[in-house]
């Protein structure tokens, strides 16, 4: 391979360090991002239009070792393996190589991930109406944008919202979480309260120079707190595990094959078994076994002696031992 060339090759003849090989925090290609969990979205979203982005890799000893998409390479394994269980075609992953010694290398994949600079929310949001207008599913929106069906109906909203809105968030007066409340109300007043969140802003500097250290301790949240928190611009730049586990609270639902998942049969595995237990604990004394009743036999009546000669002469007593 040339360092410029595109080669397409199976995710599991790509070495990943860390996971393939063992290896510890001082080797030069180990990124401590392995620990975490495939993402979802993107085996489904690599299921449906496989890896678009090429992944960087380094030529070392007759293998090839990722240098930066190591997320991307897990989850084209992931999905070869639902493909393979459905006998389909599996999917293979454009590489380009790169060459230096491991300085350079490093520095490679650390701006590779440093680097990066997604889209804002705004931006997304036009996107996705575009490919809606092209499809016509919003599950294939979702699918591509690794996004759940509450936000991309968010970002639709804010689409169609008045243009006070999308001016003010380009120019950063509100934030795009800000704009998408505001989208949700009717057409002729938001233009009004943009204005009126606009002044608000610039009138409380305070509030926005205010320190995490010095903001007041938040109650618990309930539930569908956090169903209106799914459609936020804060929940859209976390990352994928930690929105699959807000969504999990707010849903109720759990991914198959993640950890929550796993970690509710487990839960549910232990609460039996230990319900189980208190239930031989508890259980009640067997009652006695029922004796049989066995018939009183009659009393026996002494025969009457009508003989002459076996008559009873009574006692004499002292008048003393005959008083009561």
């Amino acid at each position: 391979m040339t360092k410029k060339e595109v080669t397409y090759l199976n995710p599991n003849h790509i070495v990943i360090v860390g996971i393939d090989t063992a290896a510890t925090e001082e080797d030069t290609l180990y990124d401590e991002r392995i620990d975490l969990d495939v993402d979802e979205n993107l085996v489904k979203n690599i299921m449906v239009f496989g890896v678009q982005q090429p992944v960087l890799v380094r030529q070392e000893n007759g293998e090839v070792i990722v240098v930066d998409g190591r997320q991307r390479v897990r989850a084209a394994r992931a999905a070869n393996e639902r493909f393979t269980e459905a006998g389909e075609v599996q999917v293979k992953v454009p590489v380009i190589a790169v060459n230096g010694d491991d300085r350079r290398v490093t520095g490679i994949m650390i701006s590779a991930n440093e680097q990066r600079r997604d889209d804002d929310v705004l931006v997304r949001a036009f996107k996705a109406q575009r490919m809606f207008d092209l499809v016509g599913s919003k599950s294939e929106v979702a699918l591509a944008f690794g996004r759940t069906s509450q936000t991309i109906n968010s970002w639709f909203r804010l689409v169609s919202a008045d243009s006070a809105i999308h001016d003010a968030i380009r120019s950063g007066e509100i934030s795009a979480s800000a704009g998408i409340n505001i989208a949700g109300m009717e057409k002729a007043e938001q233009s009004a309260e943009v204005k009126k969140l606009i002044s608000g802003n610039k009138g409380s500097s305070a509030t926005k120079t205010k320190s995490k250290s010095t903001r007041k301790a938040q109650p618990g949240v309930k539930r569908s707190w956090v169903k209106k928190a799914l459609e936020t611009e804060a929940f859209n730049k976390l990352k994928p595990r930690q929105q699959a586990a807000l969504t999990w609270f707010a849903t109720g639902v759990a991914e198959k094959d993640t950890w929550m998942d796993e970690f509710v049969f487990d839960v549910e595995s232990e609460m039996e078994s230990a319900s189980d237990k208190k239930a031989k604990k508890t259980k009640p004394a067997p009652e006695p076994e029922a004796v049989e009743n066995t018939p009183i036999p009659e009393p026996i009546t002494p025969e009457v002696v009508t003989s002459v000669t076996d008559e009873v002469t009574p006692t004499e007593h002292s008048e003393e031992e005959l008083e009561f």
